[in-house]
């Protein structure tokens, strides 16, 4: 077998001839050719019916697709990683990472391999500090425990449970395994630290500190500190009929089979424990038809809910009696109210668009010079803090646990809500327009154009637009950008390259991703609707709202979406039809709109108030 370098002229030469992948040389130069295998840092390629081995060192990249290319990393299918190549064959490849290994039995997810540059930038692959203990939830939607996997296999999960001891559970129960506690939608989906999602089909088994999972097209092996969690089957497990809190927040359903002066026998999903009394915060036995259980640190309360259907959070610091309030939660079905109904106002003055609300229901907004911070339940307060000029942008973290305020002079502050002060504070030297939060990354929009990110404490130039920027999306490869002279970009998240630019002729006042991401809706302030290809920005089709719009939002199953703004008119479309399903008034313009956990609906008014409305049943 002859083993050469290809020269320059051979590759101008037959660079005609269409092959499997396109491979390019550190000088520059590029051949399709049909790669045949790669080990021991040789590649073997086939090119015009010859048969040719390439040193690894000569090769820049090989985008296996013909046209997938980056500056960097391993691509595999949609997502890019800091990896090397180890070996590759027409029926298996196999990829060595920094955060473990991935073992293709379908070579066509392989998309690109950067020889030269190996190492992804910009990315937070691992955590700091790894958890003692996982927030773990089953499909019941009760059982709320803590933990950690020693052992696992054929999808049996073997846990060390904080107080119950250990403890045995199937896969198929689980609805979330997470650090910390995540709602995952779907079942059998693995979530990385650093924000990628995997659909897999079987947990394999855990091995010291990794992590094995079957995703059908390839094994993927994980270092522990790399995942972020991933849910189970999501099914409703066989209840027990005494429901118990512990003080340490756990909750589960279990049966006291014995008990002496100072502990009781419990016998629970997870196997026989002995749980010492101190450790009870209460329990009940739960009566069959009771849909609500309302439990407190002196009584407990039932009652039949069945038309809330819906988890309360209340505010965070709450110290009264009540310590939880548990619902069926269940949301399979999404429909629309015959009338909307108000569930409650707030009179305020909020500036701009700066209205933010957690995954707890604490609702933030910014009161000229001041964020103020409120139960979005009760309206009760919950704290406050100062800028030097108005605000005019706010977002919580992925986890709540943080606030982002911006303001119009460019100062960024960064609000601890557990501590209550400000952590740290950013200078961006012009108004901020917009912020999001995403697989903890928050995105910065500025009115001069400017893009930045912050991971952490520091923070990083994207991209110049050149134009103030009216919104953000953002999805785990991508980042689309609207701005005010009616234009939107597709901006690579990585390293900023625009993918795509599509013009509009009115302003773009909104944006909003659709269909599992697959789409993007993009709304003009003449009330034209675009429903666009995310992968080149062609317009698939268009439709007619009415003029002034200022807002589109999915309602919570996405089976909808809400368009809403001027004068207070508010049409629902139909997100798989795009029909009109609904069409109503509430008198004031809307400038702005959010949806709670429960799926209701709040509007902020041009009149300086905040106003919930309840417009799906589910």
């Amino acid at each position: 077998m002859k083993k050469v370098v290809i020269s320059l002229l051979f590759i101008i030469f037959f660079y005609s001839f269409s092959f499997a992948a396109l491979m390019k040389s550190v000088d520059g130069n590029t051949v399709k050719v049909e790669v045949l295998e790669i080990k021991d840092g040789n590649i073997k390629v086939k090119l015009f019916n010859q048969i040719y081995t390439v040193q690894e060192s000569n090769v820049l990249y090989i985008s296996f697709d013909e046209k997938t290319t980056a500056d960097y990393g391993i691509i595999i299918d949609d997502k890019v990683f800091s990896g090397k190549l180890t070996s590759y064959a027409s029926t298996t490849a196999n990829i060595q990472m920094n955060i473990g290994e991935f073992i293709l039995n379908d070579v066509s997810k392989l998309k690109f391999v950067n020889f030269a540059n190996s190492e992804v930038p910009d990315i937070k692959w691992f955590r700091e500090k790894q958890p003692q203990n996982f927030d773990i939830t089953l499909g019941d939607d009760y059982t709320e425990i803590k933990g950690n996997i020693f052992e696992a296999k054929e999808n049996q999960l073997f846990l060390n449970i904080p107080i119950l001891g250990q403890g045995v559970l199937d896969l198929s129960v689980i609805k979330s395994i997470s650090y910390p506690k995540y709602d995952f939608k779907e079942p059998y989906i693995l979530k990385l630290y650093n924000g990628y999602e995997f659909k897999y089909v079987n947990f394999l088994k855990k091995v010291n500190d990794y992590y094995f999972f079957d995703l059908g097209y390839g094994t993927l092996s994980l270092f522990n500190s790399s995942i972020f969690g991933f849910s189970g089957g999501m099914k409703t497990p066989t209840t027990k009929y005494t429901y118990f809190i512990l003080k340490n927040g756990m909750k589960f359903f279990g049966d006291i089979t014995g008990s002496d002066e100072e502990n009781l026998n419990v016998t629970s999903i997870f196997g026989e424990h002995k749980i010492s009394k101190s450790s009870v915060l209460t329990y009940a036995k739960i009566p069959d038809e009771k849909i609500m259980l309302v439990v407190s640190k002196d009584e407990i309360l039932y009652g039949n809910y069945e038309r809330e259907n819906r988890k309360i959070s209340l505010n965070p610091e709450n110290i009264g009696k009540i310590d939880i309030i548990l619902v069926n939660s269940n949301k399979e079905k999404e429909s629309i109210v015959s009338t909307p109904m108000k569930n409650w106002e707030l009179k305020t003055n909020v500036i701009n668009k700066s209205l933010a609300l957690s995954k707890y229901n604490l609702l933030a907004y910014g009161n000229d010079k001041m964020v103020m911070i409120v139960s979005a339940v009760n309206n009760e307060g919950f704290g406050n803090y100062n800028h030097d000029s108005k605000v005019t942008a706010l977002s919580f973290d992925d986890e709540s646990q943080l606030l982002y305020s911006g303001d119009e002079k460019g100062i960024l502050n960064v609000y601890n809500l557990i501590t209550k002060k400000i952590d740290y504070m950013f200078d961006f030297k012009s108004k901020i327009t917009y912020l999001i939060s995403k697989n903890n990354i928050l995105y910065v929009a500025l009115e001069n154009g400017k893009l930045y990110t912050i991971t952490g404490v520091e923070s990083k130039l994207l991209i110049d637009m050149n134009d103030e920027i009216t919104r953000v999306s953002v999805n785990d490869r991508a980042i689309y950008i609207s701005m005010k002279n009616g234009k939107i970009s597709k901006i690579d998240k990585f390293n900023g390259k625009t993918i795509w630019n599509m013009k509009f002729d009115n302003s773009i006042t909104d944006i909003l991703l659709l269909k599992n991401d697959k789409y993007l809706v993009a709304a003009q302030y003449n009330g034209k609707i675009s429903i666009l290809n995310i992968e080149n920005g062609n317009v698939l089709t268009s439709f007619q709202s009415f003029e002034g719009v200022y807002s589109i939002l999915p309602s919570l199953l996405k089976n909808y979406f809400i368009v809403s703004g001027k004068n207070g008119e508010i049409e629902v479309w139909n997100s798989i039809n795009l029909n009109k399903v609904s069409k109503f008034n509430i008198g004031k313009d809307i400038i702005y709109t959010l949806l709670d956990s429960t799926g209701d609906v709040i509007f902020l008014l041009k009149n300086n108030s905040v106003v919930s409305m309840k417009i799906f049943e589910y």
